[in-house]
C-alpha cells in the first residue's frame, strides 16, 4: 500500500510540473527584450502596475477627476 501511494504523489508531483510548466510558458514574453528601465521609480511602478490593480474606489475617483477628450465625448 505505501508503495502504491509514493507512486501515486509521484505522478501527482510530475503532472503539476507539467502544468506549472506550461502556466510560466503562457507569461513568458515573446517579443525581444531591451535595455533596462533606467528610472528605478519607474520601474518599480511599472512592475506593479502590471502585476495588480487599483481598488475601484481609487480608480473611480481617479476617472472623475479625468475630462474626457472633445473628440470622445459625442459617443
Amino acid at each position: 500500500m505505501k508503495k502504491i501511494t509514493q507512486e501515486s504523489n509521484k505522478s501527482d508531483t510530475e503532472s503539476e510540473d507539467e502544468i506549472f510548466t506550461e502556466m510560466k510558458k503562457e507569461y513568458e514574453a515573446e517579443d525581444s527584450i531591451g535595455k533596462d528601465i533606467q528610472n528605478l521609480q519607474l520601474a518599480n511602478l511599472l512592475g506593479k502596475m502590471f502585476c495588480s490593480c487599483l481598488p475601484d474606489k481609487v480608480l473611480k475617483d481617479k476617472l472623475e477627476r479625468q475630462d474626457r477628450p472633445e473628440k470622445l465625448r459625442n459617443r
